[in-house]
């Protein structure tokens, strides 16, 4: 068969109407979106809405087509999947009927038996999910049922299942559409005026080949190469011109092509101090129209002063002092916070802050200060919109400051009797384990154990990092664990943050289900183990619930010094 590509851009309008019906291969991934990502889409066309945008640019997708109408989705399906979750909860939260029927026919296509049309679903999820789909997303009125069997009719194993993601996306959009003020204009928006490109081809070797040059990190069409030409063609000398691509060159040797692309995003918070409207190069375009930085020479020079900060101060975590313990506290703070913490927002205003007084003076400060910040605000589940609002008001503050410590000292952070609830209530959660993905109890572990170190001398978190359960999720017949833990307790306390420890991945493999005593050899071997919160279970002798709740009581107390005091 000859190979035929074509691409083109299109409405969702067009992309959700009777000429595309979508399948979902065998081969993807299953659905992954969390809160996140749903509310940077929602928030990201409301804003575009709101600055009356002509045009939002949605993303790209890759599709192989099977027959005249039917297509597989080879990329793009994360997106379609959550478009057409939004399109369903404003179907069903509307309460103007013509809207829901509208809505309606862009999700399902009815049977027409007089033409001959089957009913069929415009997306066709995974195999796992098309139950699902058509009784609560192709449902009118499902999006609401979906919510009251949540837990009960609809079974969920971890927050990592894709039935949860669809309960984080249902009520993500719930809440959003439930207190937007014009909901009949935004779907007028969505359906007219945000965009996707679809490259379409009619063979699965050609779909492949190009997914892989849309996610391939080394095609010439990244932001990064547009704006490296863009900058050198800019400078006229020659001679100049040759030293800056040179430098590019050391950059991206040095430090990769993705960390160079992050870092130019980086520099687009730093100049604009607000969300991006638009994609990284058109950003950069109102960066040069507005003066906020020169193209050409001006461009490459305050490109190649922000990567040896990141460098430096970020990757490599140096800072300049005479104190052991300051360089180490630095270097272990950036660490935990580099590979911890699931989001980068928080990296311009260090870079930005470094960069503006020219020094490491106060660095450790504003480090400290910042992680606390940034930590409050992930506890208490600020969206990625209302993080990066916080932190760009660090930004505006670092540029009118004289002084580090007027920026440190003037930094806001969440507080007052409700702050404190809410941190308190997440880190008693039940469920602490799971939230987010793990990664949070993972954190406050972390930086609970770091507290017990004299940092002189800490060597710090290398290698794998695991969360190991001490009283075991599935506890074997006939175990102590059964006769120490009631049910309820176990219930109630196994994924507290008492009963949890860091441990080293091969560790924690090994330890499993073992009985207390059993576990402590595991913890405590040959080689010991980096975690002093861990190796101070060798001084209780029986893991039971009093033990727990003391050892969680007292994790609970360093974390509240650390981020509340």
């Amino acid at each position: 068969m000859p190979v035929s590509i074509k691409a083109e851009e299109i409405t969702l309008a067009k992309l959700l109407g009777p000429d595309f019906f979508f399948n979902m291969p065998i081969y993807q991934r299953p659905f992954s979106w969390t809160k996140d990502h749903f509310d940077q889409l929602f928030e990201d066309i409301s804003s575009a809405m709101s600055n009356a945008l002509d045009q939002y640019f949605l993303g790209s997708t890759v599709l192989q087509q099977i027959d005249k109408s039917t297509y597989d989705l080879v990329d793009g399906q994360q997106r379609l999947t959550a478009v057409s979750i939004l399109l369903a909860v404003i179907r069903d939260v509307t309460s103007n009927e013509d809207l829901r029927k509208k809505i309606q026919a862009y999700l399902y296509q009815e049977e027409d038996r007089w033409k001959e049309i089957p009913e069929q679903m415009r997306i066709t999820p995974w195999d796992e999910l098309k139950s699902l789909f058509k009784e609560y997303i192709y449902k009118t009125g499902g999006t609401e049922q979906f919510l009251a069997d949540f837990g009960t009719n609809i079974r969920y194993a971890d927050q990592d299942d894709p039935r949860y993601h669809i309960y984080e996306g249902i009520t993500t959009f719930h809440e959003k559409i439930s207190n937007h003020p014009d909901v009949e204009g935004l779907v007028k928006y969505l359906l007219n005026r945000v965009y996707m490109v679809y490259i379409m081809t009619n063979t699965q070797t050609s779909a492949f080949r190009l997914f892989n040059v849309l996610n391939s990190r080394g095609l010439p069409l990244e932001p990064c190469d547009l704006l490296k030409s863009e900058n050198l063609g800019a400078i006229q000398d020659a001679l100049t011109r040759d030293k800056y691509a040179k430098i590019w060159r050391s950059i991206e040797e040095e430090i990769g092509r993705e960390e160079l692309s992050n870092v130019i995003a980086f520099i687009r918070t730093i100049k604009v101090k607000e969300k991006a409207q638009l994609g990284i190069y058109d950003e950069f375009q109102n960066i040069f129209k507005k003066g906020l930085l020169g193209r050409g020479v001006g461009f490459m020079e305050y490109l190649k002063e922000i990567v040896d900060i990141y460098r430096d101060k970020v990757l490599e975590g140096q800072l300049d002092s005479h104190e052991p313990e300051e360089r180490n506290n630095y270097k272990i703070t950036i660490d935990l916070m580099q590979r911890f913490v699931p989001f980068s927002d928080w990296i311009p205003s260090l870079l930005a802050f470094r960069h503006r007084f020219n020094s490491d003076h106060g660095l450790l400060d504003f480090l400290l200060r910042l992680e606390k910040k940034v930590v409050l605000e992930w506890t208490l589940g600020f969206s990625p919109t209302e993080r990066e609002t916080s932190l760009n008001k660090i930004m505006k503050l670092i540029d009118d400051a004289k002084t580090p410590v007027e920026v440190i000292e003037k930094m806001e952070l969440p507080k007052g009797n409700e702050t404190e609830a809410q941190f308190l209530s997440k880190l008693n959660d039940s469920q602490l384990y799971s939230v987010y993905g793990g990664k949070l109890a993972k954190y406050l572990l972390l930086r609970v154990d770091k507290e017990s170190w004299e940092l002189e001398n800490f060597p710090g978190y290398p290698g794998t990092v695991t969360v190991e359960h001490i009283l075991p999720r599935n506890p074997p017949e006939n175990s102590q664990w059964l006769n120490q833990f009631t049910e309820k307790d176990r219930g109630e306390w196994t994924n507290r943050l008492g009963n949890l420890v860091p441990l080293s991945g091969r560790k924690n493999s090994r330890a499993q289900n073992y009985d207390f005593d059993r576990k402590k050899m595991v913890y405590f071997g040959p080689k010991g183990t980096a975690f002093r919160i861990t190796q101070q279970l060798q001084n209780i002798p029986d893991w039971n619930i009093e033990a727990l709740k003391n050892r969680h009581e007292e994790l609970i107390g360093v974390a509240k010094t650390l981020f509340l005091s």
